[in-house]
């Protein structure tokens, strides 16, 4: 399998076990809600706990909400047209943006088109990267999520806030 089949397989999974806890705690609330009262006032507190305890899951789903991962050619000044979003099987894919919420994403270039940037590193690797060493002479590129770049979307606009760190070799 592919990184990107692996990482997609890892979105589903996580995805299913946040919607079965969400539906374990609808299940919850619906037996708290559908109970008769009890005559010291239990039922009220039961059914809170179980209101707070959804509304909390559903918090924290949407704030960890899962993004596919987008892909994009070539930088458009400092940064990426909302606009020239690639298909992840086109040969034309430099980068994979990976969105964090719908105004903030992170990004790193594709390693496997490294002969790309070196071929054309001022307009294709530069603008948007720091390398660590020379990109010219580079056998291989790496970098870690903590080296990723960051970005701000605004007006169908990717701006990069954070260069990505790359080190050459």
């Amino acid at each position: 399998m592919t990184k990107e089949q692996l990482e997609c397989l890892r979105q589903i999974s996580e995805t299913a076990d946040l919607l079965s806890r969400q539906l374990g705690n609808l299940v919850l609330l619906f037996h708290a809600n559908s109970s008769e009262p009890s005559s010291n006032g239990d039922q009220t507190e039961t059914s809170g706990f179980y209101t707070q305890a959804y509304q909390n899951d559903v918090e924290k789903t949407i704030e960890n909400k899962v993004y596919p991962p987008m892909y994009f050619g070539a930088p458009s000044g400092n940064g990426f047209e909302d606009s020239s979003q690639l298909p992840s099987s086109s040969v034309k894919c430099l980068y994979v943006i990976q969105k964090k919420s719908e105004t903030q994403a992170c990004y790193y270039p594709i390693p496997e088109k490294l002969s790309r940037f070196k071929m054309n590193p001022n307009s294709l690797f530069n603008i948007v990267c720091i390398p660590v060493g020379d990109i010219s002479e580079a056998s291989s590129i790496e970098f870690t999520e903590d080296d990723y770049g960051e970005l701000f979307y605004e007006n169908g606009y990717w701006k990069v806030i954070k260069k990505c760190t790359v080190f050459c070799n």
